[in-house]
């Protein structure tokens, strides 16, 4: 007797190949308008209908129905998008952002020097983090910053849920310090 789980294997091991790849798709990303040949992606939302990066030197968002869209006029990048694709964090002009698509932009980098960009957004958008003027941040959604203690110039990543920050220090030193009673932070 089968059990299911072995009737699945058998029946997807089955499956004609021409029916798995009809479900793959490659769209290249246009450049945005008015720029040729330099766009990159530098992240999906979960379903992959939201991408995020930079052309030709500015922030955008692209999905399939409202095509590229650049944020804002400064230059910049994109560099995170949330699961449901409705916040961007990034940086423009070296200053940090968060963009969300009901209201627009919020600066992140107020108050902490003058070079800063988030490079990692939770998946519900609630948190994002990165390097500010030497110092690993997290930011909550209305854009207020948490220095974690940690030295580093270097992208700094999120669990899903925010609660664990990641990254690579800077100052030569290894260790794992710990923040606040609902942040981890580690950096080897």
């Amino acid at each position: 007797m089968f059990k299911p789980s072995r009737l699945l294997f058998l029946s997807l091991l089955l499956m004609p190949n021409a029916l798995r790849a009809a479900e793959l798709s490659f769209i290249p990303l246009p450049d945005l308008p008015g720029e040729v040949g330099r766009t990159s992606a530098h992240a999906l939302s979960f379903n992959g209908e939201v991408a995020v990066g930079e052309s030709f030197g500015f922030p955008f968002r692209w999905t399939k129905d409202s095509g590229m869209v650049a944020l804002g006029e400064l230059p910049g990048n994109s560099n995170d998008v949330s699961a449901d694709g409705t916040v961007v964090v990034g940086s423009r002009a070296l200053m940090a952002f968060r963009w969300e698509q009901d209201f627009g932009f919020t600066s992140l980098g107020e108050g902490f020097g003058p070079t800063t960009y988030a490079s990692n957004v939770s998946a519900d958008g609630r948190f994002s983090a990165g390097p500010s003027d030497g110092r690993a941040v997290r930011w909550t959604a209305d854009g207020h910053p948490e220095d974690l203690g940690v030295p580093t110039t270097l992208p700094v990543i999120l669990s899903s849920d925010g609660s664990i920050a990641a990254g690579t220090r800077t100052d030569g030193r290894f260790s794992m310090p710990s923040v606040g009673p609902l942040l981890r932070v580690l950096f080897p």
